[in-house]
């Protein structure tokens, strides 16, 4: 196989939830527009203490009754009605991959900081806790192919790692999932077919940026991603919080990476001592050395955000004609009618 390259290489999930509850003025907005949504059956659009966002017809699990989106470079906000002042954790957030991808781990935590700041909500970083956090490596290789087998996991220590699930299509294994949530997991799939499937454009925009190499959709490149849910938080840090991140984040994924390894087929008739493979070593080196901070690149980002705006109104174009040649139909315009 040849060398694999690094394409990619930072935090790509963040789930915090905050001890805190959201403003009766913010609430009695978010009440109306959910309704709306749910007669509309599509998000709702508000604009509340300066921020533009989308009010979803549903809420969530664990009793919030608000979902909104902020926008690609926002993340998911979770809201719960103050009702009950023995429950305290009324607001959940989940960032979105593209704003960690761009600015890091610190820089979001920070925007997300200041939007609820920004809502009038009351919180201190003592009542801040991850509920998940994932660490995602693009890696492009050539003749790579999955092999589920070769993936040794610590069963005796946890049964976290009793769960496993394989992805395929009618010619090979395209994924893999090992662990589950909220412990830890750890997951290799076909990044490309992702992209490609989920038309998500500005991953090529990021993946040439960092490597410099033109890709293209033949490219083979994988993603290797490794994922700490609140049970597999806590074992490192009880109380979660993001202000010790630095001590259990590399720490957890380390470990995480060490109980479910990909191996290098050996000699030894027991598995569990065959070496990790070259891949797997790299992913431990990038895991090693992972930072909270990355370095802001304003072009990157605006190259992405005109690339999304772009593909959002050529959306847009095709389903006005659609409606328009709908319209004529209905009225009795023939095509060539039409201008």
């Amino acid at each position: 196989m040849a060398n694999p390259i690094i394409l990619h290489s930072g935090f790509d999930g963040l789930d915090i939830s905050y001890q805190t509850h959201a403003p009766r003025t913010f609430l009695d907005v978010l009440g109306p527009a959910k309704a709306v949504a749910a007669a509309t059956r599509q998000m709702t659009p508000i604009t509340y203490a300066g921020h533009p966002m989308l009010v979803a017809e549903s809420g969530s699990r664990g009793g919030y009754a608000y979902t909104i989106d902020t926008g690609a470079l926002g993340a998911t906000w979770f809201f719960k009605e103050n009702k009950s002042s023995a429950d305290t954790w009324g607001v959940r957030v989940s960032s979105k991959s593209l704003p960690l991808a761009l600015n890091g781990a610190e820089r979001v935590k920070t925007a997300l900081d200041a939007f609820l700041t920004s809502l009038s909500c009351e919180w201190s970083q003592a009542g801040c806790r991850v509920s998940r956090i994932d660490y995602a490596i693009d890696l492009l290789l050539p003749e790579f192919e999955l092999e589920p087998g070769l993936f040794i996991c610590h069963s005796r220590k946890t049964k976290t790692w009793n769960e496993r699930e394989i992805y395929s299509n009618s010619s090979k294994i395209t994924g893999i999932r090992i662990g589950k949530m909220p412990g830890a997991q750890v997951a290799v799939y076909d990044k490309k077919k992702d992209v490609l499937d989920k038309k998500k454009k500005e991953w090529w925009e990021i993946w040439e940026n960092n490597s410099g190499i033109k890709l293209n959709k033949q490219s083979p490149i994988w993603r290797f991603e490794f994922r700490l849910g609140k049970n597999a938080i806590s074992k490192h840090s009880p109380l979660r919080l993001w202000q010790d991140a630095p001590q259990w984040v590399r720490a957890g994924l380390l470990k995480t990476a060490n109980d479910c390894r990909l191996v290098q087929p050996g000699t030894d008739t027991n598995r569990s001592r065959w070496p990790s493979s070259l891949l797997w070593q790299i992913c431990q080196a990038e895991l090693a050395k992972l930072v909270f901070e990355k370095t802001q690149e304003p072009e990157l980002t605006d190259r992405i955000m005109e690339l999304l705006k772009s593909e959002r109104m050529e959306g847009l174009e095709r389903q006005g004609l659609g409606l328009l040649l709908t319209s004529a139909a209905g009225n009795g315009v023939g095509f060539e009618q039409i201008a």
